[in-house]
């Protein structure tokens, strides 16, 4: 029962630095240890268990 969380969802790896991964998970663990909840009103707030980046290739357009 893992926590899957998509974007766009703010994971703030510092107070100077936050990423937009398109997909986070978080696993149950981490969400009831109240010492270790990341899971924050802004956002993630540590690393998460897995993050995923989804990317399209997009073929060149033809000369016209």
């Amino acid at each position: 029962d893992d926590m899957i969380l998509f974007a766009p969802l703010d994971v703030l790896l510092s107070p100077q630095e936050a990423r937009q991964p398109d997909i986070v998970l978080v696993h149950r663990k981490r969400m009831h240890m109240k010492r270790m909840n990341i899971l924050k009103k802004r956002g993630v707030e540590g690393t998460p268990d897995l993050v995923a980046e989804i990317v399209e290739k997009i073929p060149p357009l033809p000369d016209e």
